[in-house]
């Protein structure tokens, strides 16, 4: 009897080992099945979502097209610009901080401005010592971007010349500018870099009718002009300001200080 049972209960330690044995195979082979299963899914979302791009990428239209590389181009010129006024204004900050000019932005021009005071006496187009050392300054900062024109405008407000023997402050204007370019010329800059231009009192800033707003008037621009990359942003900009309203003309004021 002994005997019998001893050999029952090898039996049935034998069939729990082997059933153990089972059922690791069974969980090793279910582990290897989900794990299969894992990466097979993993590959079909990669699969599906390249197919995603590229559906979408097809449903485009040419113009869609041309309208997504136009915005990255108009980008790129953007970024450019910044970059440039953001190394002029950076050359020009000591001048800047003194109030012997200032840059700005108009139009979408980047544009250096000095007072006419900075340069030039009352109704004179004779470059003051003080307006000599600020123009050489100022060229040899232009100098570093030779890749770049540029124009030099010279501005007045709307009261009428004296006694200075101009004939109206048109010619005033462009005496003034041409006299600056001639000083950035002997200074260092190319003459084919340089354009000359008087706007008179054509091309105000601010109210004629206040003597601040006539002190702000009286002044040489100079323009950095456009690179050909640029153009296309440029005339965009001026179209939209054809579009726009031009603002009412003020009322005639007192007189103002001369120019």
């Amino acid at each position: 009897m002994k005997f019998f049972l001893a050999v029952f209960m090898l039996l049935l330690i034998g069939a729990a080992a082997g059933g153990g044995y089972w059922l690791y195979k069974q969980n090793r082979a279910l582990k290897a099945d989900i794990a299969q299963r894992t990466q097979l899914d993993a590959a079909q979302k990669k699969q599906l979502t390249a197919q995603g791009v590229a559906l979408q990428r097809s449903q485009l239209t040419k113009e869609q097209i041309s309208e997504l590389e136009q915005l990255r181009q108009q980008r790129l010129v953007i970024e450019k610009q910044q970059a440039a006024f953001n190394a002029l204004t950076g050359k020009l900050r000591t001048m800047i901080d003194a109030g012997k000019l200032n840059v700005l932005v108009r139009e979408g021009r980047m544009i250096v401005k000095l007072p006419a005071s900075v340069l030039f006496a009352s109704g004179s187009a004779q470059l003051s010592k003080s307006g000599q050392a600020a123009l050489a300054y100022v060229a040899g900062v232009l100098q570093q971007f030779p890749d770049r024109s540029f124009m030099v405008t010279g501005h007045t407000d709307n009261e009428p010349v004296k006694e200075s023997g101009y004939r109206n402050n048109w010619q005033l204007s462009t005496d003034r500018a041409l006299v600056v370019v001639e000083h950035m010329i002997a200074s260092g800059m190319k003459p084919e870099n340089l354009v000359v231009g008087g706007a008179g009192e054509f091309d105000p800033i601010a109210d004629n009718a206040s003597p601040r707003g006539r002190l702000e008037n009286r002044r040489i621009e100079i323009v950095l002009l456009p690179n050909v990359e640029e153009l296309p942003r440029l005339i965009q900009e001026t179209a939209q300001l054809a579009a726009t309203p031009a603002p009412a003309a003020s009322a005639a004021a007192a007189p103002a200080p001369p120019h």
